[in-house]
């Protein structure tokens, strides 16, 4: 067991700055935490973030999931550090990713990479025990671009759709149908899409169409425009989607 809660706190601490300093532009506000010694008196106070702390010689690492708190706990003075250096890293990462998010392709190709690239800027043994976790991951969860894709390029036959409804207008039922369908038939009340891939399948099916009678309707800036996000959803999708 850790012994003397509060300089085991506060060595934890300092260890763990240490290494977070060794990451290139270190700075402290993107890895704020604190290890207190002893259960602070409301841990609700860190309910949007990690909260830390030695008791009895054990490490504690607690945070919120929708409203609930996970307590983990950890005897081992590496296992505490790694905890809150996984916690950290992981935080800093998907912050990363958000800023630097590359549209169409599966978002934890973005944070995970950078993910490993921090455990691998901070040594060992911690990115050992890290790209083992990495690892396990990708066996179970490999990347999926194509999921991610059909998830955005619906959104963006939504968009299509409702462009069409506002800027263009024609005297044909069955186009009118088809933009009204793609509004409103595939989102449940929550906004989500139940049967997501046979969903997509027919919006990609209803674009096929819209491109189709657009072409050949009498030429404007407006329908080209309509066209070429059509043109550029498609390209897209022969791109990501097998």
């Amino acid at each position: 067991m850790l012994t003397n809660d509060t300089e085991t706190a506060s060595d934890l601490y300092n260890r763990i700055l240490f290494l977070l300093q060794k990451l290139p532009q270190y700075n402290p506000d993107d890895f704020n935490f604190k290890i207190f010694p002893g259960e602070p008196p409301d841990l609700k106070l860190y309910y949007n973030g990690g909260c830390y702390y030695v008791e009895n010689g054990v490490f504690y690492s607690c945070n919120f999931d929708h409203g609930n708190m996970n307590k983990k706990s950890k005897t081992d003075l590496e296992a505490a550090i790694y905890s809150v250096l996984f916690d950290l890293t992981q935080e800093y990462a998907c912050k990363y990713e958000i800023k630097h998010r590359i549209k169409y392709v599966d978002s934890r190709r973005q944070w995970m990479e950078k993910w490993q690239e921090l455990f691998d800027i901070i040594g060992m043994p911690y990115n050992n025990k890290f790209n083992k976790f990495l690892s396990e991951i990708f066996r179970k969860y490999p990347y999926d671009d194509a999921n991610t894709c059909k998830l955005e390029l619906f959104k963006e036959y939504e968009e299509i759709a409702a462009l069409l409804k506002k800027t263009v207008h024609y005297k044909n039922i069955e186009l009118q149908k088809i933009i009204d369908k793609m509004l409103s038939a595939y989102r449940d009340e929550h906004g989500g899409i139940p049967d997501f891939d046979n969903s997509f399948n027919e919006m990609r099916k209803s674009i096929n169409a819209i491109e189709s009678f657009l072409k050949n309707v009498r030429n404007s800036n407006k329908v080209n425009i309509i066209l070429q996000l059509i043109y550029h959803t498609e390209s897209i999708a022969e791109k990501y989607i097998k």
